[in-house]
């Protein structure tokens, strides 16, 4: 993750405080670290971004939290 770029990017539109940045930060850096473990060959975001403009991701978090709704055991990575 470009990691300044995006604080930068927060602070310009979306997050401006730094706990907000910080906060989100954080929560990418584990989904990039996550990533085998969701099944992705990617290296990093930017490769995943590269490939499908984050489409795979988006559909597999989206899989997981229906998963986590319905009881399952699957939402836990």
């Amino acid at each position: 993750m470009r990691e300044q770029d995006f604080r930068q990017w927060l602070a310009e539109g979306g997050a401006q405080s730094t706990k907000g940045q910080d906060t989100r930060i954080s929560s990418l850096r584990k989904l990039e670290r996550k990533l085998s473990d969701l099944g992705f060959g990617f290296v990093d975001l930017e490769e995943a971004h590269a490939a499908d403009g984050f489409a795979s991701i988006i559909e597999k978090l989206d899989e997981l939290r229906a998963n986590a709704r319905e009881g399952g055991d699957h939402s836990r990575i």
